[in-house]
C-alpha cells in the first residue's frame, strides 16, 4: 500500500483520530484506507470476477484490469473509514482513489444481501 502512495500528496500519519463536526458533513481525521485481498492464481481469479460482474458489483469491466498487489495477492475491495488493520493517511479519500487506480478492486460496496 505504501508503495502505491509514493509520489502522491497523501502521507502516512499517526493513528490518533478526531471528528470535525463543524464541517457541512462530520469528517474523521485522520481516516484510514483498508483493503481485502486474496491469494489466487489467474485461473481461480476468474470465478470471483465473473460472480461480481453477474451481480453488478464489479469496479472493473475486464479481468485483465485486475492487477496483483504482489505475486498472486489480488485486491477484492478498497474502502475508507476509521482505522483498523489499515494504513492511516492524511487524505483517505485520495488514498482510496490511488489504491483503486494502482490495484483496481473487484467488488463494489453493496447493501443488498444475496443467498449462497
Amino acid at each position: 500500500m505504501r508503495r502505491a502512495l509514493e509520489g502522491s500528496d497523501v502521507i502516512e500519519v499517526t493513528a490518533s483520530g478526531e471528528f470535525t463536526l463543524s464541517a457541512s458533513k462530520p469528517t474523521l481525521f485522520p481516516g484510514a484506507v483498508y483493503g481485502f485481498a486474496v491469494h489466487l492464481d489467474q485461473t481461480d481469479l476468474k470465478a470471483p470476477f465473473d460472480e461480481a460482474r453477474t451481480r453488478k458489483l464489479s469496479h472493473v469491466s475486464r479481468l485483465k484490469s485486475v492487477h496483483p498487489i504482489e505475486d498472486t495477492l489480488y485486491p477484492l475491495y478498497w474502502g475508507k473509514g476509521i482505522a483498523c488493520v489499515s494504513l492511516v493517511v492524511s487524505d483517505y479519500g485520495a488514498a482510496e482513489k490511488i489504491m483503486r487506480r494502482v490495484y483496481p478492486d473487484m467488488l463494489k460496496t453493496s447493501m443488498v444481501r444475496h443467498g449462497t
